[in-house]
């Protein structure tokens, strides 16, 4: 009888662990949206940019600029940029 009590209780004991972990995954999951919420959105009027190597348009301001024959070129990350470098 000692030993039914035993395994009633550790059920409850884990089946409100398994509770507890899926609510504190929630309000993680629901802090992460609202971070994702309260930036602002992308300049309706600024100019896009293609990158040279990935062809991927990047808003001016966020690209990565690079100096190369007196033109300069925008490119989506340092990788892209380097890649780039390393063809031409």
């Amino acid at each position: 009888m000692a030993g039914l009590i035993r395994l009633i209780i550790i059920g409850f004991l884990i089946y409100y662990a398994v509770k507890a972990v899926k609510w504190i995954m929630a309000v993680n999951a629901s802090k992460q949206n609202q971070n994702i919420r309260n930036e602002p959105p992308p300049s309706i009027d600024e100019d896009l940019v293609e990158d040279p190597y990935c062809h991927r348009y990047i808003p001016m301001s966020q690209a990565h600029k690079a100096t190369k024959d007196g033109r300069t070129l925008y490119f989506c990350s340092e990788e892209c940029r380097d890649k780039y470098d390393s063809q031409n």
